[in-house]
């Protein structure tokens, strides 16, 4: 009989048949468990997209690559408050802009000229004057190129709310000067302001309200002086804000984290203009031509933002832009039985530069060369507003709309005018 040899199955086949077979079973029954994976990490990764953006974003201004990853667990709420600061501190420069326009016109008003310059020849005395000024502002955001490393982002935008109370007193020169009146004063004033972070176009998330808020609390001290002549007038006023800013970011962490921020600034302006009649009736409709030049600067103490890293470090801010502006105005006096009544309506072209609004961080081994947030230079303003006179009173009361590249305001101003002459 002839023996048929069995094939001798080598042991090590056998072993890599079965490793292989259980590689297969394995991958099998795991597969449900990558696809739920892939999909929490797809999650985790979108909801957390705009902070990967501003911690790559933050680090970016940091030379030194061990610094950066000391701060990583707090970079993402820094830059958001840094972010945010750069509203808050344009939020100021613009109320100063505003403020000291109105202490302008008040003054102006208390020679006699009118709001507008009305070329009215009567001497009037000492005056004490009141005002408030609302306002309510959305604004989209800055662009914000650091400098180094770019490309440069967009921000978020914000809601602002401001209201200002201001006291002025003014007192006339005895004799005339250069063949006209002049006239000195001083202001003294509170401005509150709330500002609500809020998504815009690019950063969708988070919604308004867990973002962050500020709120800015100001005095204001001022002065101004006043000539007015055959020609026209001239008025020169400066005035010294000083306060601070209460933040709250909720970006990083749903309670908030807190940073108080104090500053200071000042903010000048020179403005003249000339009345012309456009009619042969005295209190009929005249044109008052008016242009300023003008230059605000605020500058912040730097503030810790470090949430407890390993090494502190610290944000601080300075805004400031000068500007031109023209501003016309159409008025008329209307004659009642006791006083008069004068209604107008102005608009106003405003061109800022040598504009500013960086962010510098500072500490320990920290060489930032900042970062610089942008807006549109410039500005639109139409207002429309009426005053009464009767006896030695003054009343008056105006909206406005004002408009740039990137916010739109509505706001208003009342205010009362007492002279004891």
């Amino acid at each position: 009989m002839t023996h048929v040899p069995l094939p001798h199955a080598d042991p090590r086949q056998i072993g890599n048949k079965q490793e292989q077979n259980i590689v297969h079973s394995v991958a099998a029954s795991t597969q449900p468990v990558a696809a739920t994976i892939d999909k929490v990490l797809v999650l985790i990764i979108d909801r957390l997209a705009g902070c990967v953006m501003r911690v790559r974003h933050l680090l970016s201004r940091f030379t030194s690559l061990g610094l950066g990853l000391a701060l990583l667990f707090t970079a993402d709420a820094a830059r958001a408050q840094s972010q945010f600061s750069a509203v808050t501190s344009q939020a100021t420069g613009v109320s100063a802009q505003g403020n000291i326009e109105a202490f302008q016109n008040d003054m102006i008003e208390a020679v006699g000229i009118g709001p507008a310059g009305s070329g009215a020849t009567r001497t009037l005395g000492p005056a004490a004057v009141g005002g408030v000024r609302l306002r309510s502002t959305s604004h989209s955001g800055f662009t914000s190129t650091p400098a180094l490393f770019p490309p440069a982002t967009v921000t978020y935008g914000a809601d602002i709310r401001e209201s200002t109370v201001y006291a002025a007193a003014s007192m006339p020169v005895p004799n005339t000067m250069m063949g006209g009146r002049m006239r000195f004063g001083v202001m003294l004033g509170k401005t509150f302001m709330d500002i609500e972070a809020k998504p815009n176009s690019q950063l969708l998330l988070p919604l308004k309200g867990q973002i962050g808020s500020a709120k800015v609390d100001n005095t204001i001290l001022g002065a101004s002086v006043v000539w007015s002549g055959a020609p026209g007038y001239i008025s020169a006023a400066g005035i010294f804000t000083f306060g601070e800013t209460d933040m709250t970011d909720k970006f990083a962490c749903c309670v908030g984290d807190k940073y108080k921020e104090k500053h200071s600034g000042f903010t000048g302006s020179l403005t003249a203009g000339r009345v012309f009649p456009l009619t042969t009736d005295a209190n009929g409709l005249r044109l008052d031509l008016r242009g300023s030049l003008g230059y605000t600067n605020t500058k912040g103490d730097p503030f810790d933002v470090s949430n407890g890293a390993p090494i502190a470090f610290y944000d601080s801010f300075n805004y400031s832009t000068a500007w031109v502006s023209f501003a016309p105005m159409l008025f008329a006096d209307i004659a009642t039985s006791g006083g008069r009544v004068r209604p107008y309506v102005q608009a106003s072209l405003k061109h800022l530069f040598n504009h500013s609004n960086r962010s510098q961080f500072s500490g320990p081994l920290i060489l930032d060369p900042g970062t610089d947030y942008t807006e549109g230079n410039r500005v639109v303003t139409v207002e429309a507003g009426l005053n009464a006179s009767f006896g030695n009173w003054s009343l008056g009361a105006s909206i406005y709309r004002e408009n740039s590249a990137n916010y739109g305001t509505t706001g208003g101003k009342i205010g009362a005018t007492y002279n004891f002459n």
